[in-house]
């Protein structure tokens, strides 16, 4: 008698046959599958260490740039809402394509290691490039090149993710494999920020750090990629449900909503410099772990999903009375606070959704399906952070005039309120 096994590796990058005639038990051919699945879950969970480590790094560097893009004679509020629009982070205007990436590699054969590969490139290349570039004045090659490079790191961002959630099926899947993601992420946040704010780093040379990052993030998609077999290009049809559609109405209720961004206003009128933003990135990094630790830990140990969505939408809706406090007192100490509770806050909200979304993704193309209801997210907060902005123009707020930022964050407050109700 003669059998094949076909194992196909998660990230898309190889899939190989194993035949063999049967013997007496077939151990042989078992223990060599067993064997290889092994090492391709090691290799892909350093993937995703290695990938989020970079990212990690890069939040550093984009507290660098925004501060870099915001500072200068001559930028508007529009030059600034318009380098919000494109940061590399979630929330980006480019992050909407992430879906269009998936669904190429996932219907039309297109392997998903070359595509990394040259994402992470072009994502190197845009922030050594950045590092070399001039923020004194409102020029437009700047903003070119955070483009490009926050749509090279959404590339990468969706194909990891599509990753992710072929591996998280279940719901304690999904959570463990989510938090060794984040944890891979705080690390690089917290290793170069205390690099960042020990040695007072200029914007030079924490621009140049995460595109150091991203090719060593190069580096090891390209060893990973030369140890694994040719791919079988497969196609597959895309089937959207009804779960599919109520998790992205979820994401879209709680991104959607304006979240006040005190970035500017800590620029503006407490006199925070880049340095101290990287500081209090590492506290915000702190509290987005403790976020995650704590849903990992207390919210998702047998709760029901409709008390856990209570729960974190209660911590959600505080938010905006911080940071109106904080406007209102124009505290450093309070400020520090703030941050640290805004990242907590997201994290608790993020963490459900996105176990949600891989628990929900169609089998077969989880990345698409994945990236898809990460859009409607990513779309929504850059309609949100630009209806914050327009609440901004019309109460009379201005880099100049940041102080009076209390009245749209309470605006905000308000909406949130209401979108709570709703939801609840």
């Amino acid at each position: 008698t003669f059998c094949c096994w076909h194992w196909e590796c998660a990230m898309g990058f190889d899939c190989f046959r194993v035949s063999h005639e049967k013997d007496g038990t077939g151990t042989a051919v078992y223990e060599h599958a067993a064997k290889w699945r092994l090492n391709m879950l090691t290799r892909l969970e350093c993937v995703f260490a290695v990938t989020y480590f970079a990212e990690g790094i890069q939040r550093v560097g984009v507290t660098y740039l925004r501060t870099a893009l915001q500072h200068g004679t001559g930028k508007s509020m529009r030059y600034i809402q318009a380098a919000n629009n494109v940061l590399p982070e979630f929330g980006s205007a480019l992050w909407v394509l992430k879906p269009a990436v998936c669904f190429i590699v996932e219907t039309r054969g297109v392997g998903a290691g070359p595509v990394m590969l040259f994402a992470a490139a072009v994502c190197a290349a845009c922030w050594l490039a950045l590092a070399f570039s001039d923020f004194s004045s409102p020029e437009t090659l700047p903003l070119l090149l955070t483009a490009a490079c926050s749509l090279a790191a959404g590339s990468v961002d969706a194909l990891v993710d599509s990753s992710v959630a072929k591996m998280g099926r279940t719901v304690d899947s999904a959570t463990s494999t989510r938090y060794l993601c984040e944890r891979a992420r705080v690390a690089g946040t917290i290793l170069v920020g205390c690099v960042a704010c020990f040695f007072k780093l200029e914007t030079f040379s924490a621009l140049g750090i995460a595109g150091c990052g991203w090719v060593v993030c190069t580096a090891a998609l390209l060893r990973v990629k030369d140890g694994c077999p040719p791919c079988r290009k497969q196609q597959q049809k895309v089937e959207v449900g009804a779960q599919v559609v109520l998790v992205c109405c979820l994401g879209i209720a709680i991104c959607g909503c304006p979240t006040p961004d005190l970035f500017l206003y800590r620029q503006k009128v407490l006199g925070f410099d880049a340095s101290s933003q990287t500081m209090l990135s590492m506290v915000s990094t702190a509290s987005w772990i403790a976020g995650v630790s704590f849903y990992t830990s207390i919210l998702a140990r047998g709760s029901s999903w409709t008390a856990v969505l209570r729960g974190v939408l209660l911590v959600w809706i505080l938010q905006p009375l911080v940071s109106t406090w904080v406007v209102a007192t124009e505290s450093i100490n309070g400020a520090i606070f703030e941050r640290a509770f805004c990242d907590f806050s997201k994290a608790v909200t993020f963490m459900p959704v996105n176990v949600l979304m891989q628990l929900v993704s169609p089998s077969g193309c989880e990345g698409t399906g994945f990236a898809l209801m990460q859009m409607t997210g990513s779309l929504a907060s850059v309609l949100g952070k630009n209806f914050d902005y327009q609440i901004q123009v019309q109460w009379g707020v201005t880099p100049e005039t940041m102080h009076r930022a209390v009245a749209p964050i309470a605006v905000a407050g308000f909406l949130r309120l209401g979108v709570a109700l709703c939801l609840v």
